[in-house]
């Protein structure tokens, strides 16, 4: 030891900029369970690292919280939105659409009638909790959404945000990944969101998400730079109306700064949903970035139900209303060739960057890449696996499937 110092160094004395970095690098493994989040062990555990684990665990964690419509996990967004240390990494709220359905009441009366008809008491109270659990839970769920509780939730926690950033980064309905609270929070129902909220019981109401972030936008006073509508899934959609255009009659300011718009469907069967989306777009007049892809119906080198998807590819296209479109990325979708050009001419003095991949076309490639070398001043064009189909699949009304031949033409 320097005969200059009177006690050894140890980690704690380090300057903040360093045990940040330490804090950073600090990483975890799935045994024993203390190491698997080692970040939230050191922030609970050691009052001198506190302050930089937490920075670090919500850089990690919390940048977007993803949240679904329960009290549970919307009081769980205020609460992280409002944290003094979580709060500033917070950049934006991802909704679930998933929700309690029927099904689900369903499922759980068809246990219970069996354990009456086998005579076991015990599993008849069981069934009958999670039975008045799923009432209790479905009446949570009323009170949310139509009562409006979920946009005051959501409105705080924008204002949060607001108060940090001057607007909101990001926002998104999604079905794809876990949210804040999974099961908890849901009654008597079993604590477990894949049993209990997805699979045969789920329900997708995006739309009812949607409105809910536009309504809570609105409500804070914040801007969107980032939006997504992330829904892909074919799980059962038990919307009957969305009262979208009541919510974005109002939006402009909502969508006036928009930047990014990225929305993933199905293409086929969510002709609402594209009609409502395509009602949003018109709004966002200087959004730079369009990402655009569905999960087409492709089986056996066949696509299903083409009409339908040209049709609902077509109005969001033809939505577009931007000034400023700069980067366009389209994927996974059945597009006709007059549809994809005529949005490409509105767009020409602008777009610099176009990105084609798994796209299928009813038209030729060829005609539409030469067009584009012609037509357009681009700094770069991506193009991956590209299809045709026949060009009488945008006259099919029977739900009916078309051949698809694949290839990637040269670049123009």
């Amino acid at each position: 030891m320097p005969p200059n110092m009177d006690h050894p160094p140890n980690l704690l004395s380090l300057p903040n900029e360093v045990l940040a970095t330490i804090c950073a690098q600090t990483e975890g493994r799935e045994w024993p369970e203390i190491f698997r989040h080692p970040l939230k062990f050191l922030r609970l555990t050691c009052k001198h690292l506190y302050v930089p684990a937490t920075k670090e665990f919500a850089k990690k964690f919390f940048t977007i919280p993803n949240v679904m419509v329960n009290t549970y996990s919307l009081q769980a967004l205020v609460d992280i939105c409002a944290h003094p240390i979580i709060g500033p990494y917070v950049d934006g709220v991802t909704l679930d659409a998933f929700r309690l359905g029927p099904d689900t009441y369903r499922r759980i009366q068809g246990k219970l009638e069996a354990s009456i008809t086998d005579g076991d008491i015990k599993s008849m109270k069981k069934h009958g909790n999670e039975l008045q659990g799923l009432l209790e839970a479905l009446e949570e769920d009323e009170i949310l959404d139509d009562g409006g509780l979920a946009v005051n939730l959501l409105a705080k926690a924008l204002k949060c945000i607001k108060t940090r950033r001057g607007e909101v980064a990001y926002l998104a309905v999604t079905s794809q990944y876990s949210t804040i609270g999974d099961g908890k929070g849901l009654g008597k129902l079993p604590n477990d969101r894949k049993t209990v909220w997805q699979n045969e019981a789920s329900h997708l109401k995006p739309m009812s998400a949607l409105r809910m972030l536009v309504d809570a936008a609105k409500r804070s006073g914040c801007r969107i730079n980032q939006f997504e509508y992330d829904v892909p899934s074919y799980e059962n959609f038990i919307e009957l109306k969305s009262h979208i255009e009541r919510a974005i009659s109002t939006a402009s300011d909502v969508f006036a700064g928009l930047e990014s718009f990225g929305i993933h469907l199905r293409s086929a069967g969510a002709q609402r949903y594209s009609e409502d989306l395509a009602k949003i777009l018109p709004l966002a007049k200087s959004i730079s970035a369009l990402e655009l892809s569905a999960t087409s119906l492709v089986n056996d080198k066949r696509i299903l139900h083409a009409g339908d998807s040209l049709q609902e590819i077509a109005n969001i296209l033809d939505s577009v209303n931007s000034d400023t479109l700069r980067r366009v990325k389209l994927e996974g979708f059945i597009c006709e060739q007059d549809d994809l050009r005529r949005f490409l001419d509105r767009h020409n003095s602008t777009i610099k960057v176009l990105s084609f991949s798994n796209l299928v076309m009813a038209g030729s490639w060829d005609e539409l890449l030469e067009w584009i070398s012609a037509n357009l001043h681009l700094e770069k064009l991506e193009l991956e696996a590209l299809g045709t189909i026949d060009e009488n699949a945008s006259n099919d009304e029977n739900g009916g499937d078309f051949p698809v031949k694949w290839a990637c033409p040269e670049v123009l």
